[in-house]
């Protein structure tokens, strides 16, 4: 019985060793096997697991568009602030389509870290262990997946 027991307790740690998490996102900097990846790096790691790179490019889609608005409404919004300052009337009618387009943009990048932590759940799905226990002719026999 102690056998069972140690040799339980032995393969529940090797397991959580071996199911630990290769892909890293921490900070907006992507980590595997303890080195940090560039972009295109990141990107052909993705293309192994096509679920994961299929949210990665949406996440990336909806990034770069929300910067997009946020920048043009904002560029927008401070031309027009500008001209308050220097003449002292604002023009409301594009001062308002610019912080419309900024608020645009806020709402679209709403869901973007969401996408790219999905992508890292699903590639590192891909690689986890397993331990399954079934039916033998002895027996019940273990089955480990790697």
């Amino acid at each position: 019985m102690k056998k069972f027991l140690l040799l339980s307790l032995l393969l529940y740690c090797c397991l959580n060793t071996l199911s630990a998490q290769e892909l890293v996102r921490a900070k907006n900097k992507y980590t595997y096997k303890d080195q940090i990846l560039s972009t295109k790096e990141l990107k052909h790691l993705y293309q192994s697991t096509p679920q994961a790179y299929q949210h990665y490019k949406k996440a990336n889609r909806k990034f770069a568009l929300s910067s997009g608005l946020i920048v043009l409404g904002g560029v927008y919004l401070g031309g027009r602030l500008g001209y308050l300052t220097s003449t002292g009337n604002l023009e409301w009618k594009e001062a308002s389509l610019g912080a419309g387009l900024v608020l645009i943009g806020i709402w679209v990048s709403s869901g973007t870290n969401e996408e790219y932590n999905k992508a890292v759940t699903l590639f590192n799905q891909k690689k986890s262990a397993g331990l399954k226990i079934t039916p033998s002719k002895k027996g019940l026999g273990v089955v480990f997946r790697f």
